[in-house]
């Protein structure tokens, strides 16, 4: 297996255990909601299954929307590459080189 492919199974396993946590808050949360409901209503387990795949699917629109940090990680590694680049092409100072690297690696750490 390729460290890329390693990658990305990765994330995919990283968002969909982020998925399956909206899940089981859902889940919880509509235990507990359904228990102040007398079952002749609705059951506390069926209002705890509804919660769970409502919370899911708001949680997997999320998922999906918000982009993967290692997509951010790849665009400021880049940053960092081209700014080293511009310095060794003459095009920026040893300075400026430094401070557009300070930037990158504070966002870089930051996350």
């Amino acid at each position: 297996m390729t460290p890329e492919l390693l990658r990305d199974i990765a994330a995919v396993l990283r968002r969909a255990s982020g998925i399956l946590g909206w899940a089981a808050l859902g889940e919880f949360v509509g235990h507990f909601a359904g228990l102040a409901v007398p079952d002749t209503l609705i059951s506390d387990t069926l209002m705890g299954h509804v919660a769970a795949v409502v919370l899911m699917a708001l949680g997997s629109v999320g998922a999906l929307a918000r982009p993967t940090p290692e997509q951010h990680e790849a665009e400021l590694r880049s940053q960092l590459a081209y700014a080293d680049l511009l310095f060794l092409r003459g095009l920026i100072t040893e300075g400026e080189r430094n401070r557009l690297r300070e930037r990158c690696l504070e966002k870089l750490i930051s996350g």
